[in-house]
């Protein structure tokens, strides 16, 4: 059995209002392969890693425009220094 679409989209949605960390620890309850098709599992834990690396890329992207402002602000400064020296 294959999951639906609307399926994914469903599930997506609920992991979105649990969270990644409510869904990490729903993934490693004991007992959830007795209850859970193996489908949502695997759809689950691609969901977990997506979301991860969706994390990471943006801690990544605010690193890099934090570093970015910095060398404006350093060359506004060293611009602003030459400027003042010329008076």
């Amino acid at each position: 059995m294959s999951l639906s679409a609307a399926r994914m989209i469903a599930l997506e949605d609920h992991y979105e209002i649990w969270g990644l960390d409510e869904v990490r620890k729903e993934l490693e309850r004991p007992d959830r392969n007795t209850f859970v098709d193996p489908e949502v599992t695997a759809f689950t834990r691609a969901w977990v890693e997506a979301k991860e690396k969706s994390i990471l890329r943006a801690k990544w992207r605010q690193q890099i425009v934090r570093a970015s402002g910095l060398v404006l602000l350093g060359l506004a400064i060293a611009i602003g220094l030459q400027f003042w020296e010329m008076i």
